[in-house]
């Protein structure tokens, strides 16, 4: 995806619906509901950081509107000249747990700082950590990587073909088709920092 076309998504007002891929409806909510939420953020750019290359993927409420794997040297760049859009930039976070780490650890939380400081708002930038992701999708701080891929496969409709019809084929992509690698992730930090913003938002 070239600077131009991450650019045209980004500050798109109302993306173009072939673009887009929905969650299945879990219900309808009601006018107080659906009042409640309608001045909320509902726009997230989430990013599963690591040592040289990052996942990262943008959800608009229920869809997914793209998602990827790039270089973090592009990744600083995207978000510079893709922050003037109307998303929530979501990191996921290092926490520590009182064990001994290696020197990925330390370089990934350099370039977190660095996608934090190339947004428009540093300020605003939501820090999502795993522990969190795994309670909001699983329900357990337990969960395994395939736990949180399982979960979120659930999340979506069962709409493509081949064997995992939420992801599809080429000839008959699903909702999650393109998802892959590390924006995996990056889509669990986002469904997880969306439903934070909704929570404090109905506690405000």
């Amino acid at each position: 995806m070239t600077q131009a076309e991450f650019l045209e998504i980004m500050t798109c007002a109302d993306p173009e619906p072939v673009a887009m891929r929905k969650i299945a409806e879990t219900g309808t909510p009601d006018a107080s509901r659906a009042g409640a939420r309608a001045h909320l953020p509902k726009r997230i750019l989430a990013i599963d950081p690591g040592t040289t290359a990052s996942g990262w993927c943008l959800l608009d409420r229920d869809i997914v509107v793209t998602s990827g794997v790039m270089p973090n040297a592009e990744v600083v760049a995207m978000l510079a000249v893709g922050s003037k859009g109307p998303y929530t930039l979501a990191i996921e976070m290092i926490a520590s747990y009182g064990m001994a780490v290696g020197r990925e650890v330390f370089e990934t939380c350099v370039w977190i700082g660095r996608f934090v400081q190339a947004w428009h708002s540093p300020e605003a930038v939501r820090l999502v950590y795993r522990r969190d992701v795994k309670l909001h999708l699983c329900g357990s701080p337990k969960a395994k990587d395939a736990n949180i891929r399982q979960a979120l496969l659930d999340m979506f409709p069962r709409t493509g073909g081949g064997k995992t019809p939420q992801i599809g084929t080429k000839s008959q992509p699903g909702p999650l088709y393109g998802v892959s690698s590390h924006a995996w992730a990056a889509l669990g930090v986002a469904v997880t920092a969306l439903a934070q913003i909704e929570k404090k938002g109905r506690a405000a």
